[in-house]
Order: C-alpha cells, then structure tokens, then sequence
C-alpha cells in the first residue's frame, strides 16, 4: 500500500472510531426534582416526650350577644359518640365542625395543664354585653400512646364539645347541659394530634371537663 493510500486508510479509520465513540455518547441523566417539603403540621412537631410538660394549647375567643350561633336557651342535647378504634395510620378525616365563625377572632392565647375546669367556668371577659356568657376555646396538643387498649375518659361540657384524635371524630356533645360522663375509646400505640373544640352559646350555665381517667399516656404541646 503507497504512502497516501496509507495514511488515506489511517485517517478514514480514526474518522471511523471518532463518530462511533460520538454515536454511542449519552446526555447525562435530568437529575429528579426534590420531593416537595412536608406541611408543618398545625399543632407543631411531636415534643420529646422524656421532657415535655403535659398539657394542652388554648386559644379563647368572645361571642357576642347578637352572634348568629348564639342561641337564647339550650335545645334538645345530642350525643354523638362514633365508638371507633383510632389507629395513627388513619387516612380518615374528622367530620368538619358547624363553624360559624366562633374560633376566628382570638381574645387570647395559654398554656393549660388541665381541662378540668367544672361548672361556672368563664374565662372570656372583655367587657361586652353579657360577658362572659358566650364564649369558643380550642384546645390543642399531641397524644402518646403506648398499649393497645380501651381508655375510659369523663367529658362534660355545656353546650357543645367536639373531640378529634388522629384523623378520627372521637365524640361530640350539642346543646348539652353541664353533666359529666364516662366514655371510652381504643387506642393503638402510636403518636396521634389530639384537639377539643369547646363552644358556650346557649343557656346560663357555662362548664367543661374532660380527662382520661386511667392508662399509660402523655399529653403535651408540640414543638416549634
């Protein structure tokens, strides 16, 4: 083979292993996206149960007298009690509350160790015609429980009480006059938000209790 074929040859061949190494080239991968950012929950972050003060967040708000909700005497109670198991992987979401604005407008924020508070409980009192007659309070913390048991707890409350553990509507009183009483859920072990919605609006007597009387649980703010 002459010179110039040779080189000719030597040149086709390296133009040959130069498209097939272009042709065999790949664009590098589209990294994935980052997984969106999980809500913070509402009620903050699960405490350290080994240092935590139990207890409950309360926001309280006023009613006024004319407030649409409002209502002069106590109609007939009613009583729902779901009679559930509560899991904390419960995708179910409580029932949505009659809201007609009772907790929007807040008077004032605390800490509450106990919701034992007994009959002629008012904690709001602005000033306003009839108070402190009328009043919503949100209470607010997580729960941890760690045996799989039924937990008795007493609730009274006058007039109405809504009560959410997990995902789940534990209990709710309507028009109810203040008179405790004993109920029971069950629980599997795990970490759940736990929220008691309380609302005076009819009738003279205002009042709430509520307590898990026996079993192995914490009760306590979350962390934010």
């Amino acid at each position: 083979m002459s010179p110039a074929r040779s080189g000719a040859h030597l040149l086709g061949l390296l133009l040959l292993a130069a498209c097939s190494d272009y042709s065999v080239q790949k664009a590098p991968p589209t990294p994935p996206e980052d997984p969106p950012e999980a809500e913070p929950h509402p009620f903050g972050e699960p405490p350290d149960w080994e240092r935590c003060t139990q207890g409950w967040m309360a926001s309280y708000s006023n009613l006024a007298v004319d407030h649409p909700g409002v209502l002069a005497e106590l109609p007939q109670p009613v009583l729902v009690d779901t009679g559930v198991v509560v899991d904390s992987g419960d995708t179910a979401q409580p029932q949505a509350v009659e809201d007609q604005g009772w907790w929007d407008e807040v008077s004032f924020s605390s800490f509450e160790h106990s919701l034992e508070y007994g009959p002629g409980w008012a904690p709001v009192d602005e000033g306003w015609p009839e108070d402190p007659r009328y009043f919503a309070v949100r209470f607010w913390a997580w729960l941890r429980v760690t045996d799989r048991t039924t937990y008795p707890f007493v609730l009274g409350a006058s007039s109405d009480v809504w009560l959410d553990i997990g995902q789940t509507r534990v209990i709710e009183l309507h028009d109810s006059p203040y008179d405790p009483q004993l109920h029971s859920i069950e629980l599997r072990p795990g970490v759940y938000p736990i929220e008691l919605r309380y609302l005076h609006r009819a009738g003279d007597e205002q009042g709430l209790r509520f307590r898990f009387t026996e079993g192995d649980l914490q009760i306590c703010p979350g962390e934010r």
